[in-house]
């Protein structure tokens, strides 16, 4: 025994400590179960327990007595138990605590029967109360209130006696002058009257003598109180009709004498209280007095001007109580299921109130009217939801419209109802106030929308605003049960749509207010301290803090609810989605998140037609800053979020443990409506944005980005005026620094410190001081100020936009399978949001948020480890060359290149990835990335191959390349095989291609095409033909012909119908390389399907060959397109002269209108010797030619020496200007065309004349097989003769006279060429004018006719004749053999190499023709002459070209005699 008697002392103990402790409630009464459980385990007597409680002088005797109660047998209390907890309470000097009355009562109360009540507690507590009532007072209130709350079978009523003893007690402490004892004395009354009902009729009959006897209104007010509490609430059938109406009318008369106004405000509880009760209970033909004064007191406050101020405080309690217990009735009742709108007893008050004063329906209508009047005068509702007036009206509003019917409203009352403009549909209003008539707006528009009196958009906000009232819970719970019975009264689908309109209009409405208000605060206090740091916050005002609560909860439930009625639509869906997911976040894993992501989850399933519309409104309204909130933009970042997590639980199903299984899963979505929306609709739309938004700031400029950074309100760029008072005080300091102790500024720390916080504090007042006497701004600042402001709110916009643009990008990337596949559409968008190089990277917000998101794409790639991530996305920008602002606004595009870059000779971030990548594919070919990540990660790999040089640790990145390209891997996209053939196409340009062996460069090409069994397209097979393909360098052109030979040999007939293919191809059958021209010719054998040696082109390989002309690498490609060309002419004779004609037409297309001709300068020839045999070969017969065509007279002519003394006169003044003249000289007397307005040469015209001039030579290939018919003789003859050869570019002039050669040399064999070219070129020799009749069709406008011109053509006339000299057989042409000859010997005085070398070509084909080999020893003995002797350069450099031709002719032999 003793053993078991300490064990429960010490569970009595713990229990007692544990009740000391502040925790739950719950937390307690479990710890008790558990101790009882312990003591009925440890088999405790309860008689032990008794003794515990009863012997120990602690508080342990409360738990013993509880655990002795619990444990005991019998229903009800025993006596020992009563009679122990008295004494151990109640019979010394101090009770116990109210918190060990508090744990130990109910358990008491439970089983006390009012007969022990009565014997044993009551006696005791009167007593003690009488004798001591400021000490029991307060446990008698715990008593009684235990006993109160306490569900008993039958209601006590308690002895009278006992009651009124009580009750005098009380009567006396409320008029303590202690707070405390007059609210317990109001506290024992209510229980009392809780505990026996019948008591309060002894109360309210004695309280009307009491209150006349309370002076002070703290007194009154709890009587007041004590009133409105003692008024029955749910069993009313306690209380008789009399006792109700004794009180109402102690009420109306207390009240109409009260001149305190707080206690007005608590006695109107009561009067509610009672009013509401004496309605439910009374009968319709009991006469009351006390009802008929409360009808009294509240139709003369309508009547009295004075008393207006209380109408409405009231009125409203007034109504708003009785709706409550009318609401209350009818759940008891049943008779509305609790969905009533709680008018009936309101409108039963209302309907006695006008018969009992028949001008109060009159003065409500005086009340509306002075609240129209005073509506019309405000500018917005915010300023009418301080008008005492206008709130009035609201409530006499309701009031009539409560006790009338549609048909019998006022007719001054109808335009109040049924217009639009009415100040009781103004949502401002509405959220701006929080007076107490407020719950009454619902129903004024339930009665507006369901009477048909009115049905627009006002009246919808109105309501909405109602419902997302912030600090109201009336009347959101009014305004959810208006729009039930709103819903339920109209069943078509437009109006829950048109309400779901107006419900996200109210919210972004109301949440863009709030952010304003903060926005504003944090402005002035980021003004405040610019000049000097402060801690203090501005005060927050009621409307931020109202603004701070939305009632996010209700704007889910209403969203959720017009649902139910609203038919599908893809606009209403994505508010929709937005509007469900309002307050919550996209990280969120609680019931809300779960059950808003269910929601979705249904909706989309139903509106699967209008999932591109719903994901275009739900971008919408993510990236658009000026049409939404933040709130609301963070509710669409949820939703897109939610979406995403439901598209990857649908799409992908739970692991298997079987892999096949598990893919065959993956390949079969359950629901892939969602999986579109965030997987191809909302990408595209994101990537678009953020594209715009990334080139406008792209634009920006750097004055654009200081706007945006100034304060609002302030000019910017005004000139700043220092004070003269404050450089004097500036000077000051440096004086005191200086002219101390040590030299300047070795003054100690504090003595810096305190002088500068006295500078700070003048400049503050001088700051103030200034502030009140600022001047006004000039009218241009003002317009200045107009424009900044304007233009700040587009750079907030734009800046706003492109970061909710990222925020919705990596809300969309929530889940790692979403985020993946989205990689391939928004990584580009993002990456170059990441490069770019402008002024708009000063704003940081901008470059931290672009680098979280990438960093968030980044950990998409879930097949590398997540540390990976940050490595992979500094990688990734330095792969890219910078983007740079626009140099004009015409380069400014929509779409901004991403270019790789070479990576730099140390980039660990870059070796880091591919490392990783090597690792996960094992090097075996094991493993491949997935497509989008492959994607991600290409550029890292494109630029470790870009560049001369490799950056040491990047070796794998080809084999990489390989691996997921050659089985048709993650390379099997078109755009990302474009981008692999680009790199390794790029990395074949530099000999470091050679150090890669397995696999090389060529075979990842190669296996790049067709190794999938996928035909490739034009965007896979574009690169093989570009700058770094079939017409780039040699390693270029070869890959390119192998993997062209692989595609051609896999699919047929893919390059049938494409002439560039073939163009390229049959271009590189020329190439000067033997291995490209090897592989060009075989797969050439492949794409025309034929076994000859070299097939024929089709006869459309004109137009693409004649770009390629004037390639710039001239030696290589262009040589090969003008073999290419001549060959296809051999071998398509009908297409020569179509195709001269093009290559003339291209020509003359290139030629300029205006040379830079250069100076005419007029030297004497230098002097000839007496031996010069040139002048012997002038007498030689037949050479009136040469004389005639002007060249022998260069030579032979010696100037005069005082023709170099010629004095020039002064010009007089009508001589004419010197630009006219050059021009009629230099255009031979065509019309003159100024430098201005003519058609210069340059580099790119010249390339394209060498080219076309190349084509015309390889024409005179005899390998091409071309065969010139006499008519296109004449025009191709006449078109060099006319254009070529009189070109002012010598390289053009040169290649010209050559293929002037090489044509009439070629193709002028035949009598009826040499009968037209003898003639013509002795014209052209003669005059310098051409005949442009040989041009056929050919454009004539660009002739030059100039002297320059015609002596260019005279130069290229004489290399002319030498090749038709060639053709000349018979006697009859000696002569002309013989002239010929001597004008080639005259125009090796020449002073070109170009000419000189061109006569001595055809010089040497000349000395066995004719009577020439006669003359051979003459010719070259004086040639040798010229060559040794000769003053001038160019007479010896012409003499040894003419030298060297003439041996040449003639044999080796012809130098024995020298």
């Amino acid at each position: 025994s003793l053993q078991i008697a300490r064990v429960s002392e010490c569970i009595c103990e713990v229990f007692v400590r544990a009740c000391g402790i502040n925790v739950t409630r719950k937390r307690k009464d479990d710890w008790i179960v558990r101790m009882i459980q312990r003591v009925v385990e440890s088999s405790c007597p309860v008689d032990v327990l008794t003794t515990i409680a009863r012997t120990t002088e602690s508080a342990r005797f409360v738990p013993a007595l509880v655990l002795s109660h619990t444990l005991s047998s019998t229903e009800s209390v025993s006596t020992d138990l009563l009679e122990l907890f008295v004494t151990q309470c109640f019979s010394k000097p101090v009770p116990p605590p109210s918190a060990v009355l508090r744990q130990l009562l109910p358990h008491l109360a439970s089983n006390m029967t009012q007969s022990q009540f009565e014997t044993s507690i009551a006696p005791v507590l009167v007593t003690k109360l009488k004798r001591q009532p400021e000490t029991y007072l307060e446990p008698c209130v715990e008593v009684l209130t235990s006993l109160a709350a306490t569900t008993h079978e039958q209601t006590w009523s308690v002895d009278p006696e006992l009651c009124r003893q009580w009750i005098t007690v009380a009567w006396k402490q409320m008029k303590s002058v202690k707070e405390s004892m007059r609210n317990l004395s109001s506290e024992l009354v209510v229980a009392l009257c809780r505990l026996s009902p019948s008591a309060i009729a002894t109360v309210v009959s004695e309280l009307g003598t009491v209150m006349n006897g309370l002076r002070h209104p703290d007194h009154r007010i709890v009587a007041y109180r004590m009133l409105t509490l003692i008024a029955p609430t749910e069993d009313v059938d306690v209380v008789e009709v009399s006792v109700t109406d004794e009180a109402l009318r102690l009420l109306a008369g207390a009240l109409g004498k009260e001149p305190d106004a707080e206690a007005k405000v608590v006695g109107m509880e009561g009067v509610c209280a009672w009013l509401a009760l004496f309605l439910r209970i009374r009968a319709s033909s009991t006469p009351s007095k006390g009802y008929q004064a409360i009808l009294t007191l509240l139709s003369l406050l309508v009547g009295d001007k004075k008393k207006m101020v209380e109408f409405r405080g009231l009125w409203c309690r007034v109504v708003r109580h009785l709706s409550f217990w009318s609401v209350l009735q009818q759940k008891l009742t049943g008779g509305d299921d609790g969905d009533g709108d709680g008018n009936e007893l309101v409108v039963e008050l209302v309907r006695d109130v006008c018969q009992h004063h028949p001008k109060f329906q009159m003065q409500l209508m005086g009340v509306v009217e002075a609240a129209t009047k005073k509506y019309a005068g405000f500018n917005s509702g915010i300023a009418a939801a301080s008008s005492s007036a206008v709130l009035d009206g609201l409530l006499a509003v309701h009031l009539l419209t409560l006790h009338s019917n549609p048909t019998k409203l006022p007719e001054k009352l109808i335009p109040v109802v049924s217009k639009s403009g009415s100040f009781v549909y103004d949502a401002v209003l509405i959220q701006h106030t929080e007076d107490p008539v407020l719950p009454f707006v619902p129903s004024l528009l339930t009665y507006a929308v369901t009477n048909g009196l009115i049905s627009c958009e006002k009246v919808r906000k109105a309501l909405l605003s109602c419902v997302l009232h912030s600090t109201n819970p009336t009347t959101r719970s009014a305004g959810m049960k208006c729009l039930t019975r709103i819903l339920k009264h109209d069943a078509t689908t437009t109006l829950p749509q048109s309400l779901l309109t107006a419900l996200f209009t109210v919210l972004d409405a109301r949440c863009q207010q709030h952010e304003n208000h903060l926005s504003s605060q944090q402005l002035t206090k980021a003004q405040r301290e610019a000049y000097e740091p402060t801690n203090l916050t501005p005060p927050t005002s009621t409307a931020a803090v109202r603004m701070t609560t939305l009632p996010y909860n209700c704007v889910r439930d209403v969203a959720v609810q017009l649902s139910r009625q609203m038919g599908d639509g893809g606009v209403n869906l994505g508010k929709l989605l937005v509007l469900t997911h309002v307050g919550l976040s996209g990280s969120t894993g609680g019931k809300q998140s779960q059950s808003a992501q269910s929601f979705a989850a249904a909706q989309i399933s139903n509106a699967a037609s209008d999932s591109i519309d719903a994901t275009a409104t739900l971008a919408k309204i993510a990236v658009q800053e000026p049409a939404t909130s933040h709130a609301v933009h963070r509710a669409a970042l949820s939703a897109i979020s939610n979406v995403a997590k439901l598209a990857a639980s649908q799409m992908f199903a739970e692991e298997d443990e079987d892999e096949e299984e598990k893919e065959e899963e993956k390949e079969e979505p359950s629901d892939p409506v969602a999986w579109t929306m965030v997987v191809d609709t909302l990408p595209t739309l994101l990537s678009q944005s953020l594209q715009t938004y990334t080139t406008e700031l792209l634009t920006l400029s750097e004055h654009d980005v200081d706007l945006y950074k100034s304060p609002p309100g302030v000019l910017f760029g005004a000139p700043v005026e220092k004070s003269n008072n404050t450089n004097v005080a500036v000077k000051k300091n440096i004086k005191k620094q200086t002219n101390s102790r040590g030299g300047f500024g070795s003054t100690s720390a504090y003595e810096e410190e305190e002088w500068e916080r006295q500078i700070k504090a003048e400049l503050a007042k001088k700051k103030a001081a200034a502030s009140t006497t600022v001047e006004a701004m000039s009218p241009e600042d003002e317009k200045r100020l107009a424009a900044q402001t304007t233009r700040r709110s587009e750079l907030q916009t734009l800046v706003t936009s492109f970061l909710r643009t990222l925020e919705a990008v990596e809300a969309l990337c929530a889940d790692l399978e979403v985020g993946n596949a989205c990689l391939a559409q928004l990584g580009p968008s993002v990456l170059t949001a990441n490069i770019l190089q402008c002024p708009a990277v000063h704003i940081p917000t901008l470059v931290r948020r672009s680098t979280h998101t990438l960093f968030t794409l980044a950990q998409c790639v879930y097949e590398l480890d997540e540390e990976y991530s940050h490595p992979v996305a500094r990688a990734l920008v330095q792969s890219y060359h910078p983007i740079l602002p626009p140099t004009d606004d015409a380069s400014s595009t929509t779409s901004l290149p991403l270019v790789i870059a070479p990576l730099p000779t140390t980039c660990p971030a870059a070796v880091a990835t591919i490392s990783e990548i090597d690792e996960y594919t094992e090097e075996g070919y094991a493993h491949t990335l997935s497509t989008s990540s492959f994607h991600f990660l290409l550029p890292i790999l494109r630029a470790s191959l870009t560049g001369a040089h490799r950056t040491p640790g990047t070796e794998s990145a080809l084999r990489i390349l390989h691996s997921h390209t050659r089985d048709g891997g993650g390379g099997g996209d078109a755009e990302m095989k474009k981008d692999v053939a680009l790199s390794v196409l790029e990395l074949l340009t530099h000999d470091t291609a050679l150090t890669f062996t397995r696999p090389n460069a060529y075979q990842v090409l190669v296996d790049l095409y067709g190794a999938d069994g996928t035909k490739p397209g034009n965007k896979e097979i574009g690169p093989l033909l570009g700058e770094m393909g079939a017409i780039g360098p040699k390693n270029c052109r070869l890959a390119a012909m192998m993997a062209l030979h692989k595609i051609a040999s896999a699919f047929p007939k893919i390059f049938a119908n494409n002439p560039l293919v073939e163009n390229r191809i049959w271009m590189n059958c020329f190439d000067r390389d033997p291995k490209v021209r090897e592989q060009a010719r075989t797969a050439w054998k492949v794409v025309r399907g034929s076994d000859a040696d070299l097939p024929p082109p089709s006869k459309l390989y004109a137009i693409p060959l004649l770009t390629l002309l004037s390639h710039p690498d001239s030696k290589g490609i262009a040589a090969s397109a003008a073999d290419a060309y001549a060959y296809a002419m051999g071998m398509h004779p009908d297409t020569s002269e179509r195709g001269i004609v093009r290559l003339c037409t291209a020509f003359i297309d290139a030629y300029p209108t205006v040379f830079e001709e250069p100076k005419r300068v007029l030297a004497a020839p230098p002097k000839a010797t007496k031996s010069a045999p040139l002048k012997k070969l002038k007498k030689l017969k037949g050479s009136g030619g040469l004389t005639a065509a002007g060249i022998v007279s260069a030579v032979k002519t010696k100037p005069k020496k005082k023709s170099a003394m010629i004095k020039i006169p002064v010009a007089p003044k009508s001589i004419i200007s010197k630009e006219k003249l050059e021009g009629q000289f230099m255009m031979g007397g065509a019309a003159a065309v100024t430098k201005s307005d003519a058609d210069r040469d340059d580099p790119d015209k010249v390339a394209v004349r060498l080219g076309i001039l190349r084509a015309i030579i390889a024409l005179a290939n005899p390998a091409a097989k071309v065969s010139l018919d006499l008519a296109c003789l004449k025009v191709l003859v006449g078109f060099l003769m006319v254009y070529a050869n009189a070109d002012a570019n010598e390289t053009v002039r040169n290649e010209a006279r050559k293929a002037s050669k090489d044509i009439v040399g070629q193709h002028g064999a035949s009598d009826d060429a040499i009968h037209f070219l003898l003639p013509h070129f002795e014209v052209v020799l003669k005059t310098g004018k051409p005949d442009e009749g040989c041009l056929g069709g050919l454009p004539t406008q660009k002739v030059i006719r100039a002297v320059g011109a015609q002596d260019r053509r005279k130069e290229a006339a004489v290399i002319a004749l030498g090749s038709v000299a060639m053709h000349l057989k018979g006697e009859e042409n000696l002569d002309k053999i013989d002239t010929i000859v001597d004008m080639l010997l005259s125009s090796l005085a020449t002073p070109s190499e170009s000419v000189q070398s061109g006569v001595a070509d055809c010089l040497s084909k000349l000395m066995k023709k004719g009577r020439i080999p006669e003359r051979g020893q003459t010719i070259i003995h004086t040639l040798l002459t010229e060559c040794i002797e000769s003053e001038s350069l160019a007479y010896r450099r012409g003499s040894a070209y003419g030298l060297s031709a003439a041996v040449k002719g003639s044999g080796i032999a012809s130098l024995k005699k020298y």
